[in-house]
Parts: C-alpha cells; structure tokens; sequence
C-alpha cells in the first residue's frame, strides 16, 4: 500500500501535478448558441467589439453588411510602444468570431492532447440574439521551454448590438 501511494506521488510530481482538466470549454453549449445565431440568419448590424490581448486594446463600433465589415470607428491603445495595433485587424464579424471560437477549441484540443497546454475558452453567449458577448481565451504551458513561451490570453466583449433590416420600398 505504501509502495502504491508513492509512486502515485511520483506520478503527480513527474506530470506536473495537475489534477484539473487541461481543456475548460463547453462545446455543446457553443454547437447550440451558433445553431441559434445562424438559425436567424442576421447579416447587417452594428456592434460594439472590445479587444484585448496584453499588448493591445482595441475598442470599436463596426458596421457589418451581408456578414462583411464595411465601416468601423476604433480607438487602440498599446500596452508596449513598440507594438503594431491596428484595430480593424482585431475586428470581426460574429460569424468570424465562432469561427474563431472553434479554431481556437480545435487548437486547444490538439496541444491538451500531447499534455503540453492548460487552455482556459470562456464563452458567454447574448440570452437574445445567441451570439458571443464575451470570449476569453488562456492558454498556459506546462513547462516553459523559453522566455515568452506559452502565456497568452485574448479577450473579446460584444456590447450595443442592434441588427439592421433593410428598407423595402
């Protein structure tokens, strides 16, 4: 018995003692709300999109006509000066933006797979309309190979959104 409960914490010690999940992320729940958003087929509206991701923070109203973003007004702020932000970069529509839900659950899957990540995808979704009003991406490695390597954490908020019906004469 004492020889089991050693090497069990052997185990943990040399697997990085992690008892939790490596993958946080309701898939079904995200199959269902896009379901839902599709289901409505909104093509035209104008939303408020914030971004950040440690370096940048990109605040905008976007324009989104036949699911292509046709005009925004942004304000961006770089957390480091030498860091590129262009804004309209991290803008997307909300079909881009499920679309990058579900890159991003797929990339997590493959990396927790090979025990190599411990990805955190938070996705609350509007109780109205269904689409995504708040995204949050972590990804930690379990061991760092270099400097720089592994961290990272994304953020997108919704807010505003008002569909737009075309007019018919």
């Amino acid at each position: 018995m004492k020889k089991l409960i050693a090497m069990l914490i052997i185990s943990a010690f040399f697997t990085g003692c992690v008892f939790w999940p490596a993958l946080e992320f309701e898939e079904k729940h995200f199959k269902i709300a896009r379901t839902e958003w599709e289901a409505q087929d909104i093509e035209n509206y104008i939303v408020l999109q914030e971004f950040f991701n440690g370096a940048a923070w990109t605040k905008g109203l976007i324009a989104i006509e036949n699911n292509v973003i046709v005009d925004f007004v942004c304000h961006c702020h770089n957390t480091f000066p030498d860091y590129f932000c262009n804004g309209i970069n991290n803008m997307k529509t909300i079909s881009d933006l499920f679309d990058w839900i579900n890159e991003r659950y797929k990339e997590a899957d493959k990396k927790t797979r090979l025990n190599s990540y411990m990805i955190t995808l938070d996705v609350i979704y509007n109780e109205e309309y269904h689409y995504p009003e708040y995204i949050y991406y972590n990804r930690k490695r379990k061991m760092k190979l270099k400097t720089g390597d592994g961290y990272g954490s994304i953020k997108f908020r919704l807010s505003d959104f008002t569909p737009v019906y075309p007019e018919f004469n």
